[in-house]
């Protein structure tokens, strides 16, 4: 309870009133502070989000309803590659933790070698070429399936998010901002 007290008297102190303020105050102390940091007149929207959870508590207090508990964030986890030694790390190449060009090499050097070895029995330099030339197809046809196999499964993962149209938007302008004020920090840094 007095880690909720806490959080509650700076949110008081963030928004300039005395605890126990009423509605109405809290709400013209939300207007007044949001002229500042709301992302239309370029402030963070996280901070305006923050703002506005801020707000929701006090009215919650306000109103005598209970609080909840801020949430607690989940910690991250990432995958740890499996480890592998021997045959494992010949085959590798399949479950995508290998370049696509081992893969393309893989399989295209037999077919080089093969026809390579055909030219020599059969004495043909045409046959040379034509082996050199089927091995660079089936390199860039392999190389190229592979390559889009694999960013299916890589778009098609549960785990992968995908942003609405109104997300990028939120997050070019966010980034247009961000580096605005990095030149504008910059000129200022150069002036002084």
């Amino acid at each position: 309870m007095s880690g909720q007290t806490t959080t509650l008297s700076r949110e008081y102190q963030r928004f300039e009133l005395h605890p126990g303020a009423s509605e109405e105050e809290i709400n013209a102390s939300f207007r007044r502070l949001s002229k500042r940091v709301h992302p239309d007149v370029g402030g963070s929207p996280e901070l305006f989000d923050e703002l506005r959870a801020s707000r929701e508590r006090l009215l919650r207090a306000a109103r005598g309803e209970a609080l909840e508990p801020p949430p607690v964030p989940e910690p991250v986890r990432r995958p740890q590659p499996p480890e592998r030694n021997g045959l494992a790390d010949l085959l590798a190449v399949f479950d995508g933790s290998q370049p696509v060009w081992v893969l393309g090499t893989i399989v295209a050097l037999p077919v080089v070698i093969l026809g390579g070895l055909a030219a020599v029995i059969r004495l043909d330099r045409s046959l040379i070429a034509g082996s050199l030339v089927a091995g660079l197809a089936v390199f860039v046809l392999v190389c190229v399936a592979v390559g889009v196999g694999r960013q299916h499964k890589v778009n098609t993962r549960p785990e992968v998010i995908y942003r609405s149209a109104e997300e990028v938007v939120r997050l070019r302008a966010q980034r247009i901002r961000d580096e605005n004020r990095r030149r504008a920090a910059e000129r200022a840094s150069r002036a002084g």
